[in-house]
């Protein structure tokens, strides 16, 4: 009886997740595609090429608090949990937003080489300590279970951003890409604070005992080893426009034909290519809690639906890119920047989308330090890759991200085979590859029937989705 009322609970918040996870998604497009029509291709390069730098910092000032709380919630049931971690959330972001303001001008005007980028940076400081609280409660939330309350404080800080973001820049975009990128920055700021205030008071209504069970040092024995596994690739994440840089300077390129190229890929072909991920991250946020408490049989179970059911979307979303990314990009951002990119690349990220699971289940099943050297290893070959494949290719910097995604999800997938001795059955690879054959066949006869692309498109999904009820894909056994 315990097992099914544990299923259903993760079969609804899976749910739960991925709606609110697509709609929090679709708000994140809007947001996307208002910013690149309003700042322009210059603004948005200037803005892409200064969010691995604040991303960076606020995953420094976060200290992976969300996944720490969610496992140690999940486990003890104790609101002293909560009190420890806001203040080491407190804590560590007012550090990182010291050394952020220190560093702040060598970053843009030496390591960038955009003086522009100097506003835009310091303006992030107190965003740092925003994510940092919103992380913790957030992580509460996801603990307990309650993930419908995370998620509609996600919604409200998309929702305040974008409508800050729209209200602001229409009125003072006349002075100058500067100001409005800080404006961008700004109203991400914002958002935190409101949905800060949100899940404050909703979590009034779920207060658990306070049991004083759980010491900082508790806290931060799980959450410094995860955030060292996350630093390595936020730490790559900055480094990636600097090292991209650096080559392409070398290659006698100007910094404003810099800044564009790195933004064409980072503003336009991965999110399109990656678009769809919130699947993935939506089934990697709602087993967390259950794969703490499982045994290893059911972990292996648990691997076992994460891959097939991240992967199953993955086939006709990766076949409609391919056949359609420049129509989709012109439709999404009225812009073909980067949509031969799209098609040349999409069915080759199909991997991508089976990451988040597998990195969540090592990270609940106390694995970080494995996963560290891992995430590691690849992030490090990123880096080179970044500053080695700008004098073979232009397409360096797509190349130098989809290797490394190949390489970890085989590392992973060979190290929790052998801790967990999962295996498919045959019936479910069979099914698996019966599928994807269909709607590949099917999304060359659409092709060569010349159908408009957004018809095309609903095609493939309508035979993929009735293939996929046909065998049965959806009725899970524990084979």
């Amino acid at each position: 009886m315990k097992k099914k009322k544990l299923k259903h609970t993760l079969v609804k918040n899976t749910l739960i997740l991925i709606v609110s996870s697509m709609i929090i998604r679709i708000l994140g497009l809007v947001n996307r595609v208002i910013l690149t029509r309003l700042l322009g291709n210059e603004g948005i390069s200037l803005y892409m090429i200064i969010l691995p730098s604040i991303m960076l910092f606020l995953s420094l000032g976060s200290l992976s608090l969300n996944v720490t709380v969610t496992k140690l919630i999940a486990e003890k049931k104790d609101l002293s949990v909560i009190s420890r971690s806001i203040k080491i959330a407190i804590i560590s972001s007012i550090i990182v937003g010291i050394v952020l303001i220190i560093i702040a001008k060598p970053l843009a005007f030496s390591w960038l080489k955009q003086k522009d980028a100097y506003y835009p940076i310091l303006l992030s400081v107190p965003l740092i300590v925003l994510t940092a609280l919103n992380s913790v409660l957030r992580g509460y939330f996801n603990g307990i279970k309650k993930v419908n309350i995370r998620s509609i404080s996600i919604l409200v800080e998309q929702i305040v951003r974008i409508t800050l973001s729209v209200i602001l820049l229409l009125y003072f975009l006349d002075r100058g890409i500067v100001f409005a990128v800080c404006i961008t920055i700004f109203a991400m700021g914002i958002g935190e604070l409101g949905s800060l205030i949100y899940i404050t008071i909703m979590i009034k209504k779920y207060r658990p005992a306070k049991l004083a069970k759980t010491s900082s040092s508790e806290v931060l024995n799980i959450a410094v080893p995860i955030t060292a596994s996350r630093l390595v690739g936020n730490i790559t994440y900055f480094l990636e426009p600097i090292v991209f840089t650096f080559a392409l300077t070398y290659l006698k390129f100007a910094n404003d034909e810099i800044m564009f190229m790195y933004s064409a890929t980072t503003a336009y072909t991965l999110p399109l290519i990656t678009m769809f991920s919130f699947i993935s991250t939506s089934i990697a946020t709602a087993i967390i809690p259950n794969v703490a408490e499982a045994n290893n049989n059911e972990v292996g179970n648990y691997i076992k639906k994460a891959i097939y059911y991240c992967i199953l979307p993955a086939i006709p979303l990766s076949l409609i890119l391919t056949s359609y990314g420049t129509e989709i990009m012109k439709l999404i951002y009225d812009t073909d920047i980067g949509g031969n990119k799209v098609e040349k690349y999409a069915i080759l990220f199909i991997l991508y989308y089976i990451t988040p699971p597998l990195i969540s289940i090592m990270q609940a099943r106390g694995r970080s330090k494995k996963l560290l050297k891992i995430t590691a290893f690849n992030d490090l070959l990123k880096i080179i890759l970044i500053f080695l494949l700008p004098f073979i290719t232009k397409d360096s910097l797509i190349i130098a991200s989809l290797i490394p995604v190949i390489i970890i999800v085989c590392m992973l997938l060979y190290d929790l085979k052998k801790t967990y001795k999962f295996k498919f059955s045959s019936n479910q690879i069979v099914n698996l590859c019966l599928i994807a054959i269909i709607a590949s066949l099917f999304t060359i006869i659409v092709k060569v029937g010349n159908l408009h692309y957004l018809l095309s498109s609903i095609l493939i999904l309508i035979v993929f989705l009735l293939a996929s009820f046909s065998l049965r894909v959806f009725r899970w056994h524990n084979e």
